[in-house]
Order: C-alpha cells, then sequence, then structure tokens
C-alpha cells in the first residue's frame, strides 16, 4: 500500500481562504499520481480524486473530510486515472482512463461512468469511442453536465481527416440508464499536432461545450486555440418547458371533427430528448396544424 499521498483542502472564511484539511489515502496502488486530478460537487461536500488505477471518493460531515471509498475498473483495468469530474448533485462520476488498452488497441483509451446508490458507489458503464485506434488518447480529459446525462470526452491523439495527433472529442449522453455515442467533434479546419481535446468542459444544461487544442495555429504560430460547439435548442428560454411547433397530418385511421384534440407522439431530434409527447387541434383530417409540445421525461 502507498502510505504517502495527500492532498490539501481549503476553505474561504471572510473573503479570506485557510487550509482545512490534508487528505491522504492509505491504499493507494503506488503509481505516486494521487490528486493528479480532481472535483467537487455543486455543494461541496463529495470530493472525487484520481490516482494511478483507481480514483477516491471522500465526503465531507460535521466539518471534517474522509474517505468514502475506492473506485476500481470492474475489468481490472490498471492505468493513469489522469482526468475524473463529478456531476453537481454528486451522484454521478466520470472517470478518463487515457492510457488504458481495449478492443480499440494499446493506448486507445476508455472511460468509467459510476453511481451512488445511498452510500455505496458501483461501476454503471465503460465507455469507449466507436471509431478509437490505439494511442487515441480517450479518456484524457472529461466533463459531465450539471444533471449527470451528458459527458463530453477528450482523445487529444486522435488521428482523422485533419491529420496525425490532430484531436477529436466525443459526446456521450444517457438514457434509460444506458450510455451510447451521440457525436465525434473535431475541428474544422484544424491540422496535424493540434491535439484537439486536450481539454474540455461541458455547461450545466449540456448544450454547450469548450474544447482546448493547445498547439493549434493561431495568429501564425502554434499558439493554441479553444473551440466552441452548441447543441440546438428548439426551445425558447422564455418557456423551457413547452413551445410551438407544426406537425403535418397526412394520413389519419379515422375522419377527425374539425377542432377535437388528436394526440400523438413524435421526435424532436435537436433537443436532445428520445420522446416528446404533442396535443394538437386538426382543423382538417389532412395538412398543417399548429400545437404545443410538452416535453414527457
Amino acid at each position: 500500500g502507498n502510505t504517502g499521498k495527500h492532498l490539501a483542502v481549503g476553505a474561504e472564511t471572510d473573503e479570506v481562504w485557510s487550509q482545512q484539511q490534508k487528505l491522504s489515502v492509505t491504499d493507494g496502488d503506488g503509481g505516486g499520481i494521487f490528486g493528479n486530478s480532481v472535483s467537487l460537487s455543486n455543494d461541496g461536500t463529495t470530493a472525487l480524486i484520481g490516482d494511478f488505477g483507481s480514483a477516491f471518493i471522500f465526503t465531507k460531515s460535521e466539518g471534517r473530510w474522509d474517505q468514502q471509498q475506492k473506485l476500481t475498473p470492474a475489468d481490472g483495468t490498471r492505468a493513469n486515472f489522469g482526468s475524473v469530474t463529478i456531476a453537481n448533485d454528486g451522484t454521478t462520476v466520470l472517470i478518463g482512463v487515457l492510457s488504458g488498452a481495449n478492443s480499440n488497441g494499446d493506448r486507445a483509451g476508455s472511460a468509467f461512468v459510476f453511481t451512488r446508490n445511498d452510500q455505496s458507489w458501483s461501476q454503471r458503464q465503460k465507455l469507449i469511442a466507436t471509431d478509437g485506434d490505439s494511442g487515441d488518447n480517450f479518456g484524457r480529459s472529461v466533463s459531465l453536465s450539471a444533471d449527470g446525462t451528458t459527458a463530453v470526452i477528450g482523445a487529444d491523439a486522435d488521428e482523422n481527416s485533419n491529420g496525425d495527433r490532430a484531436g477529436a472529442t466525443y459526446v456521450f449522453s444517457r438514457s434509460d440508464g444506458s450510455w451510447s455515442q451521440q457525436q465525434k467533434l473535431t475541428a474544422d479546419g484544424g491540422e496535424s499536432n493540434s491535439f484537439f481535446g486536450r481539454s474540455v468542459s461541458v455547461s450545466d444544461d449540456g448544450t454547450t461545450s469548450l474544447i482546448g487544442a493547445p498547439f493549434a495555429s493561431a495568429n501564425g504560430s502554434s499558439a493554441g486555440a479553444g473551440y466552441v460547439f452548441t447543441l440546438p435548442q428548439s426551445r425558447p428560454e422564455s418557456n423551457p418547458e413547452s413551445a410551438q411547433f407544426e406537425i403535418t397530418l397526412t394520413e389519419t385511421s379515422e375522419a377527425v371533427p374539425v377542432g377535437e384534440q388528436l394526440r400523438v407522439t413524435t421526435q424532436i431530434t435537436n433537443t436532445g430528448r428520445q420522446q416528446t409527447e404533442a396535443t394538437i387541434q386538426p382543423t382538417t383530417t389532412a395538412g398543417t396544424a399548429t400545437g404545443t409540445y410538452h416535453d414527457t421525461q
């Protein structure tokens, strides 16, 4: 075991920061990188700290921090857990293992999702890129939306149409408890050795992502750049629960009287939602009607 791993925790008191506690573990893996990456829940009572081959959960109670659980991959992966993040509510964590080997090859990289049930943490899923390859460093950087349903994962050594080690970022989303890859992001006009995806961050609502490329060309040199990606939203900000839309009635199984409500289910793909329920009042049995959709999730 490792007896020399420590991390200091500070707090602000009367606008002056002071160290509150030094966190340490006695059951580390000897990699010497405890504290390489850290993340806090929104209320500041749950901490996630990366190590070699594992990550550690600490919780605060009555002003004191104590180790709650050591997280290790179910498949025995031992590599640098150098990138970690925790959702705002402190119940979902994502851990990037950039040097891990898997079906995509050596150092292809992976990420592990753990969730908390009461006071116990368990692995929910292992995430890998659908088009991954050896040396991609998938898991170099990770970020979660506030509710823990959208994940952005960097693979800064990915080779793609922009060149060798141009880098890429992958967006995953959770639906019905299962995670799946939604999209691969690359820089428009990117180039080799940009390492796009070295750092990533996603907004609380999961609709805006910021990607760092420290060696991208800018202003005539490899000064680095940041790239902003957004997910279109069809909902107006003033009323996030509903919005007006148009639906075309091409055929009905029976005549629908004018003014009678017709309940339909449709897909609103650009909101990232799986299903949307709509109620409309058609004026004819065929044609276009205007109604309001209400999110059922």
